[in-house]
């Protein structure tokens, strides 16, 4: 595995995502922990807000202070669209 510092690892990222895609490992030092550069491997590895990219711009939107404040059943509604 190839471990490069934070600078160098943002000069060349999209190389090094590239490599990763195709199977090299890579590192990047981050306060002295190497963190892995590998990609995702399905939906299950995301985060529920990018599972859920509809709910996920209802609440960007509503972060922005664009809109209204969220209310009580804005939040039941949208904790409803999410499968448990």
């Amino acid at each position: 595995m190839k471990t490069h510092s934070v600078t160098a690892a943002r000069a060349s990222l999209g190389q090094l995502c590239k490599d990763a895609i195709a199977g090299r490992e890579h590192a990047i030092l981050c306060d002295g922990v190497p963190v892995k550069l590998q990609p995702l491997n399905g939906v299950a590895e995301l985060s529920d807000a990018e599972s859920f990219p509809k709910q996920d711009r209802e609440l960007s939107r509503r972060a922005t202070g664009k809109f209204k404040p969220f209310t009580e059943a804005d939040r039941r509604r949208i904790a409803a669209a999410i499968p448990k």
